[in-house]
């Protein structure tokens, strides 16, 4: 507090309002303008790569051209800088198009994948924002509207798990979702497990704070 008069003092002699100093303030404020200048020297770099569909009876097969070291004029983030190579590449590809190639090599990996933890507020904004474009207040403006309709849980909730004494609520809850006239949400329904229990229902990461308040934690 000491700190933040003297400087305060200071920076008004020197025509500035006031300055906060504290331990959690000024090296987040550090960081903040640390980042500001990196955004301001910013110089966006034009780099090339090459995209190609290989179709066969099974369907279409994406790729993208992996460029190996020996490729010249690549940065040290592997992005490759002349076009003229990228288009050179692109022309040889095109050479050969309608004759048949040879897939040589197959590689498959079973993988097992967690079940993800239900969305905050902050995680669907920005998966939304990825998918469909939605700025961060049309989401929170939708979830808030589907929050007064009774549709879906406080929308601000920062919390991404659940209570364990609600487990047995999902079963039921699946019931009624079944009524909704979307056919590919109700198969989703129709095929969903109620008998998995995943890491989403742990209650010692939901905080006392947010158990005592209006705001409900939990979400489906």
């Amino acid at each position: 507090m000491n700190l933040s008069r003297a400087y305060t003092i200071q920076a008004q002699q020197a025509g500035y309002g006031t300055v906060s100093i504290g331990r959690v303030m000024t090296p987040t404020m550090f960081l903040v303008v640390r980042r500001e200048e990196e955004i301001a020297k910013f110089k966006p770099i034009t780099h090339y790569a090459v995209k190609a569909i290989f179709s066969n009876k099974f369907g279409e097969i994406p790729t993208i051209w992996q460029m190996s070291e020996k490729v010249p004029n690549l940065d040290n983030a592997g992005r490759l800088l002349n076009r003229k190579i990228a288009e050179k590449f692109l022309a040889k590809l095109n050479s050969i198009n309608g004759k048949q190639g040879k897939i040589i090599q197959i590689e498959e990996k079973n993988k097992v994948e967690n079940q993800r933890l239900p969305y905050s507020l902050s995680s669907l904004q920005i998966e939304a924002g990825k998918k469909y474009g939605y700025s961060p207040q049309i989401v929170l403006d939708t979830m808030q509207t589907l929050y007064e309709k009774k549709l879906t849980t406080y929308p601000r909730s920062d919390c991404e798990y659940l209570p364990e004494n609600q487990f047995e609520d999902a079963p039921e809850i699946l019931v009624h979702l079944k009524n909704l006239p979307n056919e590919e949400f109700v198969t989703l329904v129709r095929n969903a497990d109620t008998k998995i229990h995943s890491k989403a229902w742990n209650g010692t990461n939901i905080s006392t704070s947010r158990n005592n308040s209006n705001e409900n934690s939990s979400r489906f």
